[in-house]
């Protein structure tokens, strides 16, 4: 985990702000919008910033990129924060349960029938 020199956090701080002006402004077209402009701000952020960096693997616990997207969150207006954070929280894939259990019923018959 790198540490943010103060010159950073600055830096973070005003591109966090000026993306958030602008997510809102999409939440206040509409809800599909704001989501929209929310992950482009994110993917942007780590497409291009953080893999000039890190290269095609970013650290999940790139200090970075947790600092951005709080920031981020933090300049959304609050009529919009409950849409935004849970726009930021969901999974980006869906896992029913009936196949999840399903899944691991078939590996579990593929590790029997090995031993």
């Amino acid at each position: 985990m790198q540490v943010l020199t103060p010159e950073h956090i600055e830096t973070l701080k005003l591109l966090a702000q000026r993306e958030s002006s602008i997510v809102n402004l999409a939440y206040a077209h509409n809800k599909e919008f704001g989501e929209m402009f929310l992950s482009n701000s994110i993917t942007d952020f780590k497409e291009e910033y953080l893999k000039r960096q890190y290269g095609d693997v970013v650290p999940s616990m790139s200090t970075e990129y947790r600092f951005f997207i709080i920031q981020l969150l933090d300049g959304v207006e609050e009529k919009y924060k409950a849409d935004a954070l849970a726009f930021v929280l969901k999974p980006s894939f869906e896992v029913k349960t009936e196949g999840l259990l399903n899944a691991i019923k078939n590996l579990q018959g593929d590790d029997h029938a090995t031993t």
